[in-house]
């Protein structure tokens, strides 16, 4: 469509800032793991491994949780908040489609004693960016993980 030369602008602009966060970041997140799960009226649900966040995340060389890494593209697995422990992880962010606030998920037993949750790093994101794509969407998100994984060196 003759928009190379911008999209390649673009692309560069992306590569740049994540040279930054790796830098400053460095070795500080190494050895830990990163989880992403969702939240919408009552349900849970982990986005599958080729979410745009995990790709941003494989860029700024961070650890995923393996559970993200399998291949369930066909489906959307929900699950109940009994199960939310196989998703804790060192740093868990969660996207919440109904505003609800940080408190309001600390206030569950469950997630209160996720490691993430007791280690502060228990991070409640905006579902509309986090499951969204473009290059305006990944700048955002690049935005919030620059915030929050500084936070949690």
């Amino acid at each position: 469509m003759g928009r190379e030369a911008k999209a390649e602008e673009v692309l560069a602009r992306y590569q740049k800032r994540i040279e930054a966060l790796k830098e400053q970041i460095k070795d500080k997140l190494e050895g830990k793991e990163i989880s992403l799960i969702f939240y919408s009226d009552g349900t849970f649900w982990a986005p599958d491994r080729h979410a745009v966040v995990f790709q941003i995340l494989n860029d700024l060389g961070v650890h995923i949780k393996p559970i993200f890494l399998e291949d369930r593209s066909n489906f959307i697995p929900t699950f109940s908040i009994e199960a939310i422990e196989k998703y804790d992880a060192d740093i868990l962010f969660i996207g919440d489609e109904d505003d609800k606030s940080e408190s309001f998920f600390l206030k569950n037993p469950l997630i209160s004693s996720l490691k993430a949750a007791q280690n502060q790093r228990l991070y409640v994101v905006d579902d509309q960016i986090w499951r969204a794509y473009g290059p305006l969407v990944i700048n955002k998100i690049v935005d919030d993980l620059s915030k929050y994984l500084l936070k949690a060196t």
